[in-house]
């Protein structure tokens, strides 16, 4: 345990608008660090992969898209964030 943080397999990491997201898969759980201080800003668990499977996610994809019909927009309230996740098998 660090700082309060159990230990964990990390099985993918990414940056995504200034924060560094760690998918903890043994865990099931996304933690986003400020990459500036280390400091956890945000949990987020994770679904079960499947009923009675051992299957953990393996790797993830944050990803913003526009929604916006006339065009593209920077604003983040004419978009959503998709999380895509891969499973191990």
């Amino acid at each position: 345990m660090y700082k309060g943080l159990p230990d964990g397999k990390v099985g993918s990491m990414q940056y995504f608008e200034g924060l560094l997201y760690m998918l903890f898969d043994n865990s099931r759980i996304i933690r986003a660090f400020n990459n500036k201080t280390g400091t956890l800003v945000k949990e987020t668990p994770l679904p079960v992969a499947g009923i009675g499977s051992e299957s953990q996610w393996e790797h993830m994809r944050l990803q913003r898209i526009n929604i916006n019909e006339g065009g593209v927009s920077t604003s983040h309230l004419a978009s959503v964030v998709l999380l895509q996740l891969k499973r191990q098998w």
